[in-house]
């Protein structure tokens, strides 16, 4: 969508910033994903969007450790819930890390620390 409207109005995009575009097939390995992206689309259409997520971190835990975060001073709120029924159905436990779904600023240092703490375990 976004190449579009920058071929079409090349005077008022100046810049496409193109982050992480999903273009699995110029990977070495893109059999690989598009097995994956397949099964989770078809997870999606038959179960929806929550089991399709489920499903894609599954296949990532495959091979990468999963860590599910949730903010210690959003507990009840929506994205702290998502994050407990997501560690729930993975079978883990998750992490509690300082400030709400945005500590990453409002807490900035403790966040630092908490990411240290799991990357030092890897």
């Amino acid at each position: 969508m976004h190449r579009k409207l920058a071929a079409r109005h090349p005077d008022q995009v100046r810049v496409l910033v193109a982050h992480e575009p999903p273009i699995f097939e110029l990977l070495p390995d893109s059999a690989h994903w598009r097995d994956i992206i397949e099964a989770v689309d078809n997870t999606y259409h038959a179960q929806g969007v929550g089991q399709a997520m489920v499903r894609f971190a599954l296949r990532a835990a495959a091979s990468t450790r999963v860590v599910i975060a949730a903010g210690e001073a959003s507990a009840g709120e929506p994205p702290h819930q998502a994050a407990l029924a997501v560690a729930k159905r993975l079978n883990t436990e998750p992490v509690l890390f300082p400030g709400g779904h945005g500590g990453f600023g409002s807490h900035a240092d403790g966040f630092a620390v908490a990411l240290h703490s799991i990357f030092s375990e890897a």
